[in-house]
């Protein structure tokens, strides 16, 4: 017995050491990458993830990682001290949360973006106006939380509309968790309609837009780039913040529909 267990007593030995000398060799071959941390609103996913991906083949040293959500959910973590560097929330009340409480080093009002109504490919209800959405044709509109920007903006634009109060006391309101889960609702016909932000509809082959709503109806939609403290000490988490704001983030952004606030005023990429 004691010599059938030798053998695999050597190899599992000989294996321990080539993972020591493995270890060894990638931390002598190659030094690790740093790592900043982003938390970002739903909505910018597709753009964020692009703008990293860019500066990351930029400098090659620098590892970005990037988790998104509703901006109120993601604020919450923050104050409940989750690891984060910068910060891209959908509405400036949550970086005045955050400013209040000591948390943040640097804010740029850096983006805005506006609201549309979306429909199902073939919008099977014939929704033109919304007006329509009180028509029996609808039973389910989609908006996000109560507490997430995109249903902040769009609870505005519907009461500003005076179409807010009828379509829940219809029973027609449904709400996502955030803005992509709202759309996905409207994509796979859950929902006969949706409110979202023109950015999130352009990315997407399956709904179409019907009708986009007065700006005037519904509070200036704001993205403020936070730097956190966090990040104000980390050189890399500086760099990466510099270059979300300089004109070369801000060209990804406005590819993916967002409109710039300050376009005028943009640094040059780090």
């Amino acid at each position: 017995m004691l010599t059938s267990h030798r053998p695999a007593g050597i190899a599992l030995a000989c294996g321990c050491c080539l993972l020591l000398v493995s270890g060894c060799q990638s931390n002598l071959g190659q030094t690790p990458a740093r790592q900043v941390r982003v938390l970002a609103a739903a909505s910018t996913a597709s753009a964020m993830e692009e703008i990293a991906e860019q500066f990351q083949q930029r400098h090659p040293g620098i590892s970005i990682i990037i988790s998104t959500g509703p901006s109120n959910g993601l604020t919450q973590q923050i104050l409940a001290g989750a690891p984060a560097d910068i910060f891209l929330p959908a509405h400036r009340q949550w970086a005045e949360l955050l400013d209040a409480e000591g948390l943040s080093s640097r804010t740029v009002d850096l983006l805005s973006n506006h609201l549309v109504l979306i429909v199902p490919r073939g919008n099977p209800a014939q929704v033109q106006l919304p007006g329509d959405l009180l028509t029996d044709a609808v039973t389910k509109l989609v908006i996000a939380g109560e507490h997430v920007p995109a249903g902040i903006y769009a609870e505005q634009t519907l009461n500003a509309l005076q179409l807010f109060a009828p379509l829940q006391s219809e029973g027609k309101l449904a709400r996502g968790s955030d803005v992509r889960t709202t759309l996905i609702f409207v994509e796979v016909a859950e929902a006969e309609a949706g409110i979202v932000y023109a950015t999130d509809a352009q990315r997407s082959d399956l709904v179409e837009v019907v009708a986009t709503f007065d700006p005037l109806t519904y509070e200036t939609v704001v993205y403020p780039a936070i730097l956190l403290q966090a990040g104000d000490a980390s050189p890399q988490a500086r760099q990466f913040f510099d270059y979300l704001i300089s004109s070369a983030g801000i060209d990804i952004f406005t590819q993916h529909g967002f409109a710039s606030l300050d376009s005028k005023q943009l640094p040059h990429p780090p």
